[in-house]
């Protein structure tokens, strides 16, 4: 029962962890392909 209550646990940390690193690298790759459509240049860094 323990084991069970263990998994549970942690697939509740780590389940939202890895749908926020997935929808945070889709994000970011939607808004560099918007961001080059919409300037037209080549890649490059933002300045920070």
């Amino acid at each position: 029962m323990t084991e069970l209550v263990i998994a549970v646990l942690i697939l509740l940390v780590v389940g939202p962890v890895i749908l926020a690193c997935y929808f945070g690298v889709a994000f970011a790759r939607q808004a560099r392909k918007a961001a080059r459509l919409r300037s037209r240049e080549p890649d490059e860094p933002p300045a920070r």
